[in-house]
């Protein structure tokens, strides 16, 4: 179905609906890199148990994680060396 063909379908409410859903359970890239991920940590595990891998360490696509204001100023003062 084309985007033409789904604003002359879809009302805007069903959309809304659509986008909140969405955002509950996302779908796409990020649910099938994780569940890819399971399968290869699955695997990791039988394989050889006494590993320390995570299931990120398996994850084509890792979600950014924001940096305290803390550890922010840490790199600054490290990186300028003061």
């Amino acid at each position: 179905m084309t985007a033409g063909e789904l604003q002359q379908k879809m009302s805007y409410v069903e959309f809304k609906y659509w986008q909140a859903f969405n955002s509950l359970e996302p779908l796409g890239v990020t649910r099938e890199d994780m569940m890819q991920a399971n399968i290869a940590k699955t695997l990791a595990d039988i394989h050889a148990p006494k590993h320390d891998l995570k299931l990120d360490s398996f994850m084509m696509f890792k979600q950014k994680v924001e940096k305290t204001k803390a550890e922010l100023i840490s790199n600054l003062k490290s990186f300028f060396g003061k």
